[in-house]
């Protein structure tokens, strides 16, 4: 009876586990449903962090991510990972690490980037670029909510360094990058102007031809008006004679 109770009991537990990361799951999924861009048009995705719904309790998060970090307070490491979903999730809630990923992230040369399909954002720290399969570093810390500067901070204040020339290189690639995307904006918004313009012109042509046409007729009736008033005037003439031969 107690070794029953015991196996019920633990059955239980397990169920509630598995009811929460599933509450968790469909909280995030329907943040990323609930976006205005879909995943195809990710570019144009708002950087955005999940506002409200459920929050998986920290012990289950520290169980399912497998956070851990040294007793030491003072610790360091010289390389880090950041492992992170990919696909929509990344584009949509998480777009601010797609765009620190593609810019920023490189100027950190021990950092490196691990997709995982469905994991949240954690940074492993580790003592070298290459490790075993398994390997959960000398710390795992989650990030997810953390803005990138935040990121940026902790990867510093733990050894994994910054380097200016990098950053700077990284910088005057995207001010490139952002006038070239500036300049291809500005020859779409010219070309629908050209286009709304032509539009108008041609409507004036049509309005212009229009009005012609209706000239024309106005024309016509003025002339059948003329006619119509000599020929009554003929008629009133001849009605006068005959009145005055009777």
């Amino acid at each position: 009876f107690i070794l029953r109770r015991t196996m019920q009991q633990r059955l239980v537990r397990g169920a509630l586990l598995l009811a929460a990361l599933f509450v968790g799951a469909a909280s995030e999924a329907a943040v990323a449903e609930g976006s205005d861009e879909s995943c195809e048009s990710g570019d144009a995705v708002a950087a955005a962090k999940p506002s409200g719904g459920y929050k998986i309790p920290q012990h289950v998060l520290v169980s399912f991510l497998k956070l851990h970090e040294p007793a030491d307070p003072e610790w360091k490491t010289t390389h880090a990972s950041l492992v992170v979903t990919d696909g929509c999730p990344l584009n949509n809630m998480y777009r601010r690490f797609k765009d620190w990923i593609r810019d920023d992230a490189r100027a950190f040369p021990g950092l490196s980037i691990e997709y995982t399909p469905g994991m949240d954002p954690v940074l492993q720290f580790q003592d070298g670029a290459s490790h075993p399969e398994e390997y959960l570093g000398v710390a795992r810390i989650d990030v997810s909510e953390m803005d990138i500067d935040e990121v940026e901070a902790l990867l510093v204040r733990r050894g994994v360094a910054k380097d200016a020339e990098l950053a700077a290189k990284v910088g005057a690639e995207r001010r490139e990058r952002e006038a070239v995307e500036g300049l291809s904006v500005a020859e779409q918004r010219l070309a629908t102007k050209t286009a709304e313009v032509s539009e108008k012109e041609t409507q004036i042509e049509d309005a212009k031809r229009r009005t012609s046409r209706l000239e024309k007729d106005i024309e016509g009736l003025r002339a059948e008006v003329k006619q119509w008033r000599a020929e009554a005037a003929q008629s009133k003439l001849l009605l006068s004679q005959a009145e005055a031969r009777a």
